[in-house]
């Protein structure tokens, strides 16, 4: 095929949509076809009009194909849907068409160095101590059944505080974690302004209403579907970017340290790593959470950065009004 027949032009239409005009000389489609129709392996007799037009379209849609590839490419663009193909003309001279496709957003990472993300550390205080023991009293006068339910054996008041305050540090661990993810991806999103194609939102849209169903989750209004799927979307964005550009690699090792992480809040903590690691899909999402974790730490320190203290009551409700 060459080149030299085939020529096309990039329109931005906004909001990530974008179209290709492509227009194919006549005569490239023509040596197609004849050499499509030679290469029949039964011989062409009697009325071979449907034949030729049966090789025409073949043709045609052979060359939209990868004349639209090839345009894509030469641009450097990642449609994030297929294209809607329009034929615009078609006379001795030229076959023209139209693709009109939205493209994935894109991401500069060499400008993290001018961006300033504020990070939170979550510190567990002494009124969230007070106010969980304190909770967890009122559900039961017995004292003793709710040591019990903690897997304390011995020590009394002091060991319960110890066992609730280690809950919470764990607890205040994971909150931490998810904050400043958001954070960091909120702060990014708005810097580098996406724009999320509205392809990208309805198939996200579609995703989430069908990883709901059949869970006891409360519905989301299709405003709040629609920032969430806009919010996920704008996460795996930067995530895959990074991943892509920076070849982030994971290291079993630090799987496996992440899972022993998680093992130490059960009461036997290696039925728990033996399960994650006989349970493929369970082992696969801790790995897409450990890279998610070493992405989001690589961006921490390839921006400017500054850092406060939340309370642990004031980090759930934080994660509490993001997931409304």
């Amino acid at each position: 095929m060459s080149e030299l027949k085939i020529n096309n032009n990039l329109h931005e239409l906004g909001n990530g949509n974008y179209r290709i005009t492509v227009a194919i000389d006549s005569s490239l489609v023509q040596s197609e076809i004849s050499g499509r129709l030679t290469n029949q392996a039964q011989p062409i007799s009697g009325d071979s009009g449907p034949i030729h037009s049966d090789a025409k379209n073949e043709v045609i849609n052979d060359l939209i194909r990868t004349s639209f590839e090839d345009a894509v490419l030469t641009y450097g663009l990642n449609p994030a849907s297929a294209p809607s193909i329009k034929v615009l003309s078609e006379d001795n001279e030229s076959f023209v068409f139209a693709a009109t496709f939205d493209v994935r957003p894109t991401i500069d990472l060499t400008r993290l160095s001018t961006i300033s993300i504020r990070i939170p550390a979550v510190e567990v205080t002494q009124n969230d101590l007070d106010s969980t023991i304190a909770s967890l009293l009122s559900q039961s006068p017995d004292k003793e059944a709710i040591y019990e339910s903690l897997g304390i054996k011995g020590g009394g008041e002091e060991a319960f505080r110890r066992e609730v305050l280690l809950n919470l540090q764990r607890e205040a661990d994971l909150c931490e974690s998810e904050i400043v993810k958001q954070s960091v991806i909120s702060c990014l999103s708005d810097s580098f302004k996406m724009e999320i194609p509205e392809s990208m939102v309805t198939s996200e849209v579609d995703r989430l209403k069908a990883a709901n169903k059949g869970t006891n989750n409360t519905a989301l209004s299709e405003p709040a579907l629609r920032l969430k799927a806009i919010d996920s979307l704008k996460s795996r964005i930067i995530i895959s970017t990074v991943v892509q550009e920076t070849h982030l690699s994971l290291h079993p090792h630090a799987v496996r340290q992440h899972i022993e992480k998680i093992a130490t809040a059960y009461e036997k903590p290696q039925e728990v790593i033996q399960y994650y690691y006989s349970n493929r899909v369970e082992l696969a999402g801790i790995e897409a959470k450990v890279i998610e974790e070493l992405v989001i730490d690589w961006l921490i320190g390839e921006c400017q950065q500054s850092s406060y203290k939340i309370s642990f009551t004031d980090a759930v409700n934080m994660l509490k009004q993001h997931k409304q």
